[in-house]
């Protein structure tokens, strides 16, 4: 999909993660830069240049987190994916005793061409489904998240082009509320506040503000609310739901612009650095050694 004008668009999430954009400066197509991406240029421009280039196959946790994801903020795209599946799918019986090889010759030719599979693949599939609904159910029987997440928008994608780097920016925000708070949903493996607090710092949560002022420049609406929503991965599927402070997303809304401005450069010039040339000695701290009293304290003989 190539984007001309800045807007909001109704558009799959495929068509969104792969959408290109017309530079109004170049005449050129584009990439279209996203949080997500600036996440990856926070490590290194390279390792962004790499993932570009080379897509990362998505790990099992991932691959939960998005069908968690659907589930919650997509319900009949999750329905029709569940009925989908357990359509095409076609369990292998086991062939044993006499005549069992042509059995089984039979039952192979009679489903060529379906998606075969284990009865210990069903099984997996099946708990995989049931755990995805489980967190659905808890998400919405909550007495926050549930309303929160009802009678809003989902999964719109917002495209604009800022003037002061001249890059094109997008966001696809989970959730939208009819007063038009800003809703990420997360699923995690502990919804706790104290231990939660670690993955906004860690995965660059704050950098969400990227995000409030996507919306904002695409609408004239000043957006400046979110919560998120967090849902465990395990039973009993318990969920937190947190406002973000306005400091906190200062400070997110500094760090991602510096990013911005790193991104138009490398975009400008074509070159991706890695890490920079660093002539410091690591220094580690005797605590963090994990050596005995006895040889620290007969460190000459070594």
């Amino acid at each position: 999909m190539i984007i001309t004008k800045p807007g909001i668009y109704d558009i799959s999430n495929h068509d969104y993660h792969s959408a290109q954009a017309m530079s109004p400066i170049t005449g050129k197509l584009e990439p279209v830069m996203s949080k997500s991406a600036l996440v990856k240029g926070d490590r290194s421009w390279a390792h962004y240049k790499a993932s570009v280039n080379f897509p990362m196959v998505p790990s099992p946790i991932m691959e939960f987190g998005t069908d968690a994801h659907t589930a919650v903020l997509e319900p009949a795209i999750w329905k029709k994916q569940k009925g989908a599946w357990f359509g095409s799918m076609k369990v292998k019986p086991k062939f044993s005793g006499k005549g069992s090889t042509d059995l089984r010759k039979a039952w192979e030719a009679e489903n060529a061409g379906k998606n075969i599979i284990t009865t210990k693949e069903f099984l997996s599939k099946k708990d995989h489904f049931h755990k995805i609904d489980r967190i659905r159910e808890q998400t919405f029987e909550h007495p926050e998240a549930g309303p929160l997440l009802s009678g809003g928008i989902a999964e719109r994608s917002f495209f604009w082009f800022d003037e002061k780097y001249q890059v094109w920016l997008k966001c696809r925000p989970d959730y939208l509320t009819a007063d038009s708070e800003y809703i990420e949903f997360k699923s995690c493996p502990d919804a706790r506040p104290r231990n939660f607090l670690r993955y906004i710092g860690h995965l660059n949560y704050h950098w969400h503000a990227l995000y409030l002022d996507g919306m904002t420049a695409v609408t004239g609406y000043h957006h400046q609310r979110m919560r998120i929503v967090a849902v465990e991965t395990a039973e009993p599927h318990a969920v937190s739901v947190f406002p973000i402070d306005t400091a906190t997303m200062e400070i997110g809304r500094l760090q991602y612009r510096s990013k911005i401005k790193e991104y138009a450069e490398c975009l400008k010039t074509d070159t991706w650095p890695a890490y920079a040339l660093n002539n410091e000695p690591l220094k580690f701290s005797r605590q963090a050694l994990t050596v005995s009293q006895d040889v620290w304290d007969n460190m000459d003989e070594y």
